[in-house]
C-alpha cells in the first residue's frame, strides 16, 4: 500500500479488497473478517484496513516509528464509488469500469501507476494496485478488463490529467485505519472511556442518586450485551464458510497446470545415462509445482548422479526439478461452486467422452469447527478423485475440460505407458 497527494487529498492505493458473502454488515463485522483474513495471510503483513458496507480492503504500510502516517487518508478506489453513475455515462450500458491513471513520481523519481477495476459498485480483489512501471500497470489493466463483460476504460497519462478526470468523482468517505492498533493506544483509550464515565457518575450521582443509576446503566449494558451476543451467533450461524479456508482459491486453474506439467513432463527423455524411465510425477502442493522423475537401474548406467538427483536405493533413482510457481486464479465465493451431483456428473461426462476410466470419487464429509461453543459446519465439501487409462492425444483438453469452479488437479503422472490425474472437486452443500 502506499500514500499519494491528488487534489490536495492523502489517499491509499495499493489495497487488496474482499467481498462478504451474504449481503451488507455493521463495520464491527467486516473488521472482525478484515482480521481473521490478516491472520491467515500473516506472510503479507497486514496491517491497515478499510471497511465498506460489504467490502472491506487490506493493506501493509509502515506505521512503526511513523508519526500519525494514516491520519486523514482515504481510500481512492473506495472514493469513485459514490460517482459510479457518471463514470456509467461514459460507455452506456457498460458493466465494470477500469481505469490507468499516473499518480505522479516517487520519492525517488519513478513514476507512480494506478490501477483501478470497479464492477457493479464492487472493487475487484486485484482492483487497487500500483505500479513503478507503465509497462506492468497496462498488462495488469489488461487483465482486469478480460474478466468483466462490457467495460468502460480510461488512461490519464500524467497526474494532471489524472486530477482533472477525478475531480468531480471523489467523495471521501472511507478513511484507512490500523487493522490491529497498538496496547499503549488501547490502554490510552480505554483510560479515557473510564475516566469519562466516572466523570458523569459523579456528577449524575450527586444529583439523581448514584446507586440507582448505577443500576439501571448495568441492567441496559446486560441487555444490550445479550442482544449483541445472540446477533453474533446469528451471524456465525447465517455466515460459516469465513471460518474455513477456500483451498480452491489458493490453487492455479486446470487449464493452467496442464499447459505446465505436460510439456514438462514430455520433454523427459526415457533413458538417461543408463537409467530407464519408471514413472514421473507433476505434483501440486501449497509451496508450488514440482516434477518427480523416478528411473531404473540398467547394466552399465552410471552412478555419476544428474543435476537434483538422489538414489532410493542401488536400483531406482528420484530425480525431483522444481517448476515455476504457477499464479492463483480469481477468488470467487462458495456459491460459485457445482453441487454434489453436479461435479459428480461433469467427472462422469468426461470420463466418457474420452474412454477413460473414474478410478475413485470418494466425498468426504464437511469440515467442521468449534467456535463460542457453537458447531459451524463448512457449506462445501470435497471429492476425492482419480482418472486413469487416460489417452495421452487428448491430454491437454483433458486439463482444459476440467477447469470449471471447484476442481483442482493434485498430481497428473505417467506410468507404465498409461497417463492418470489426480485431484479434488469442491462442492457446495447449501446455495
Amino acid at each position: 500500500m502506499r500514500l499519494v497527494t491528488v487534489l490536495n487529498q492523502t489517499w491509499a492505493v495499493g489495497l487488496f479488497w474482499q467481498v462478504r458473502s451474504g449481503g451488507p454488515a455493521s463495520r464491527a463485522v467486516m473488521l472482525q473478517l478484515a482480521r481473521e483474513q490478516a491472520r491467515e495471510f500473516s506472510k503479507e503483513g497486514y496491517n491497515c484496513v478499510v471497511t465498506r458496507a460489504q467490502q472491506y480492503g487490506l493493506g501493509q504500510y509502515k506505521i512503526a516509528g511513523a508519526r500519525q502516517p494514516l491520519r486523514g487518508a482515504c481510500s481512492l478506489a473506495a472514493a469513485i464509488r459514490p460517482s459510479m453513475n457518471a463514470i456509467s455515462a461514459i460507455s452506456e450500458g457498460s458493466d465494470a469500469f477500469v481505469g490507468l491513471f499516473c499518480l505522479g513520481n516517487t520519492p525517488e523519481g519513478e513514476a507512480l501507476w494506478w490501477v483501478c477495476a470497479i464492477s457493479r459498485g464492487f472493487i475487484a480483489a486485484n482492483g487497487d494496485e500500483v505500479f513503478t512501471s507503465r509497462e506492468e500497470a497496462e498488462l495488469a489493466a489488461t487483465d482486469r478488463r478480460k474478466l468483466f463483460g462490457k467495460t468502460t476504460e480510461i488512461h490519464c497519462e500524467t497526474l494532471e490529467e489524472t486530477e482533472s478526470y477525478l475531480a468531480a468523482l471523489l467523495k471521501p468517505e472511507t478513511r484507512v485505519e490500523e487493522l490491529f492498533p497498538s496496547a499503549n493506544k488501547r490502554r490510552m483509550k480505554q483510560f479515557q472511556i473510564a475516566a469519562l464515565l466516572a466523570l458523569i457518575g459523579c456528577v449524575v450521582g450527586g444529583i439523581w442518586g448514584y446507586g440507582y443509576l448505577q443500576e439501571q446503566a448495568a441492567a441496559k449494558q446486560q441487555a444490550a450485551s445479550a442482544a449483541a451476543n445472540a446477533r453474533y451467533k446469528r451471524e456465525l450461524k447465517d455466515s460459516p464458510e469465513r471460518f474455513f479456508t477456500m483451498a480452491w482459491q489458493h490453487a492455479p486453474r486446470p487449464a493452467v497446470v496442464g499447459r505446465q506439467c505436460l510439456p514438462a513432463m514430455l520433454g523427459q527423455p526415457f533413458s538417461l545415462q543408463g537409467w530407464t524411465m519408471a514413472e514421473m510425477s507433476c505434483v501440486s502442493d501449497t509451496s508450488g509445482q514440482i516434477l518427480v522423475v523416478q528411473r531404473e537401474h540398467t547394466p552399465g548406467a552410471s552412478y555419476n548422479l544428474p543435476p537434483r538427483s538422489r538414489l532410493a536405493s542401488a536400483q531406482k533413482l528420484t530425480t525431483n526439478l522444481p517448476l515455476p510457481t504457477l499464479q492463483k486464479r480469481e477468488p470467487y465465493p462458495y456459491a460459485a461452486l457445482p453441487t454434489k451431483e453436479e461435479g459428480a456428473a461433469l467427472l462422469y461426462q468426461l470420463t466418457q467422452n474420452i474412454r477413460a476410466n473414474l478410478q475413485t470419487l470418494t466425498w468426504e464429509n464437511p469440515e467442521q469447527v468449534t467456535q463460542d461453543d457453537l458447531t459451524l459446519v463448512a457449506p462445501w465439501q470435497r471429492g476425492i478423485f482419480e482418472l486413469t487409462d487416460i489417452p495421452s492425444a487428448v491430454l491437454p483438453d483433458v486439463c482444459n475440460a476440467l477447469d470449471y469452479s471447484g476442481l483442482v488437479i493434485k498430481a497428473v503422472v505417467y506410468n507404465n505407458k498409461a497417463w492418470k490425474i489426480q485431484g479434488v472437486s469442491y462442492v457446495k452443500t447449501k446455495p
